[in-house]
């Protein structure tokens, strides 16, 4: 994959999985002309992630103090250990929705999986509570509630002048643990409100796909169901 890899006319990805050898969800950035200049998740706040990071930015043109929020679609460290960085060397509001919000503030290694991957997790002021609707300053980005995975969750739906709707789901549609206080009815509802976006491309936290592929893979998604990991 080439890196950064331009998904669409203002949307770019800077971090996905295998790229620095340690646990990194993809990251998105969506350059909107302006102020809105927006991170989708932080990766796991390696050293080498973190170091991409601005490597990837730079590579756009996008300087430390040009972005303006780092949207965190929930707290597992993959998506939301970056926070710290983005926050503090970035110059980036942190943005997420509560309770995750609070996980990562508190820098809670059970509620963001940090104790899982065995890497330290460091706590990161959020700026802004996320709710369902736009995101402000930035017209062109809705955030969209999609509990179950964690009680946090969200998606991140944007309008590309050159790909369409696209929708940045973290791990919405991952396996549920009564660790981290996933529900399985939430879950589904979240499958329904992902489904009825229809996105033109989707992302995970693994993997980003086109219409097909992404109406493929929501139906597969659709006919497994819930996996609970205990």
């Amino acid at each position: 994959m080439q890196w950064p890899l331009r998904l669409g006319g203002r949307v770019s990805i800077l971090l996905y999985p295998d790229l620095t050898g340690y646990p990194d969800s993809i990251v998105g950035f969506i350059g909107e002309e302006g102020e809105c200049k927006v991170l989708i998740d932080a990766g796991s706040g390696s050293p080498l992630s973190n170091k991409l990071l601005l490597a990837g930015l730079i590579a756009l043109g996008v300087k430390p103090g040009d972005v303006k929020y780092t949207v965190i679609t929930h707290a597992h460290l993959p998506n939301a250990g970056g926070a710290y960085f983005t926050h503090f060397t970035l110059k980036a509001i942190v943005a997420a929705r509560d309770p995750d919000a609070s996980w990562i503030e508190k820098g809670d290694i059970e509620r963001t999986s940090a104790r899982e991957f065995n890497m330290p997790f460091n706590p990161a002021p959020v700026g802004l509570r996320l709710r369902e609707g736009g995101l402000p300053g930035c017209s062109m980005i809705k955030v969209i509630p999609t509990p179950g995975h964690t009680p946090g969750s969200v998606s991140i739906a944007y309008h590309d002048v050159a790909k369409g709707t696209i929708v940045f789901v973290g791990d919405a549609l991952g396996r549920l643990s009564r660790r981290w206080l996933s529900s399985e009815k939430e879950w589904l509802r979240s499958l329904d409100r992902i489904l009825s976006l229809d996105p033109d491309v989707l992302c995970t936290s693994a993997q980003c796909m086109g219409k097909e592929a992404a109406r493929r893979f929501l139906e597969e998604v659709h006919s497994r169901g819930p996996e609970w990991m205990e």
